[in-house]
């Protein structure tokens, strides 16, 4: 990756069609290369693996609480584990 990073102004692709040949470096992927972009993609990565343990889980407990509830006569309803 560092290396990709460090020769990214020179990488270039080539038009199928007019054998045109156009860099693949501009100034949105040096604004995704920046030190503040890579920490915020990191922060980002994660917060969303510690949510992902929460709710794996929770999904593992699932099949442990629920009988115990039915058989404590008490109404329970599974909770979907999609957003937050």
């Amino acid at each position: 990756m560092e290396e990709l990073i460090a020769n990214a102004e020179k990488v270039d692709a080539e038009f199928d069609k007019c054998e045109t040949r156009f860099p693949l470096w501009d100034a949105l992927e040096r604004e995704l290369a920046s030190d503040a972009a890579r920490r915020q993609v990191e922060e980002l990565h994660s917060d969303n693996i510690a949510k992902l343990s929460t709710r794996r889980k929770g999904k593992l407990l699932l099949p442990d609480v629920g009988p115990r509830i039915t058989s404590a006569n008490q109404n329970w309803m599974e909770v979907p584990w999609g957003r937050g």
